[in-house]
């Protein structure tokens, strides 16, 4: 096994339908996200669930998908994705602060 990383032109290119290649761009981004995460913040990984890093990975992906798949005018998208993540974290506070109040 070589120890070195392999020149670009050594790399044969697989031809790939624009779906493929979407989906294949968009877990590459999600995998140097969570190899972001794993490098600079390596006590964070081992302070979380062992599947942190593949959720992030994942949601990455999935969301670079949908935006890329969804009808809707990216203005739109814009400002529901921040009314619903604002919606979500209250929710999800809320429902923290109930468990520990049992």
């Amino acid at each position: 096994m070589k120890n070195e990383l392999a020149r670009r032109d050594e790399l044969a290119p697989k031809k790939m339908s624009e779906k493929e290649l979407l989906r294949a761009v968009a877990m590459d981004i999600g995998k140097e996200v969570a190899h972001h995460i794993e490098t600079m913040y390596p006590e964070a990984v081992k302070a979380a669930s062992s599947t942190f890093l593949l959720s992030v990975r994942n949601c990455t992906h999935n969301k670079i998908v949908a935006w890329v798949e969804s009808d809707w005018e990216p203005e739109t998208q814009l400002k529901f994705n921040d009314s619903f993540r604002r919606y979500i974290k209250r929710q999800y506070k809320k429902i923290r602060r109930e468990e520990s109040d049992e």
